[in-house]
């Protein structure tokens, strides 16, 4: 990602303490990654100069309804709660990728009350809620089905330049090197 040799990158601490590359003197602005796994799937998102975030989720992963209606968003639950009922494990799961995304973007976590911004799901657009200082035009997210059964999340702040390109590679186990 940065064209550094492995022994010239170095880590730091971005903004809300998320950790970042730092170059060892060709990589400028800094690389912002992010990662998240779920058992058979990693997911390592990495932009130059964007905050990011990305979730990955096993879509036929168990499921508990009910966190939509006490900690999501009043809309997104009315949504969820219009999906057929077969359909409505993996609509909780595109919520939630989405959302994991947009905190891991922020670094704020799961300190970031996940009823102050909410999806519109088929635009996979992003709203605030006024507790939210942010501009909702300046995010962008990507959601796609990976290997069948894993649904991935990613979610990112434009920056100052043009809108960047977004590529999905995968890499089997053999072609990982250490």
């Amino acid at each position: 990602v940065t064209g550094d040799p492995p022994e010239a990158i170095r880590f730091g601490i971005g903004v809300n303490g998320k950790p970042e590359l730092l170059g060892g003197g060709r990589a400028s602005p800094c690389v912002r990654f992010n990662l998240s796994h779920t058992e058979g799937m990693v997911v390592v998102g990495a932009a130059a100069g964007l905050e990011l975030g990305v979730d990955v989720e096993a879509i036929d992963r168990s499921v508990d309804l009910a966190v939509a209606d006490r900690y999501f968003f009043g809309a997104e639950a009315r949504w969820l709660a219009g999906l057929e009922p077969s359909r409505r494990p993996e609509g909780f799961l595109r919520l939630w990728t989405l959302k994991e995304a947009y905190i891991k973007a922020t670094g704020l976590g799961m300190s970031q009350p996940l009823d102050e911004f909410w999806f519109e799901v088929d635009a996979t657009r992003i709203r605030f809620t006024p507790a939210i200082a942010d501009d909702e035009t300046a995010w962008r997210f990507r959601q796609q089905l990976l290997a069948g059964r894993f649904l991935v999340a990613a979610g990112w702040r434009l920056g100052a330049g043009p809108e960047p390109a977004v590529t999905v590679e995968t890499l089997s186990p053999a072609e990982l090197r250490f």
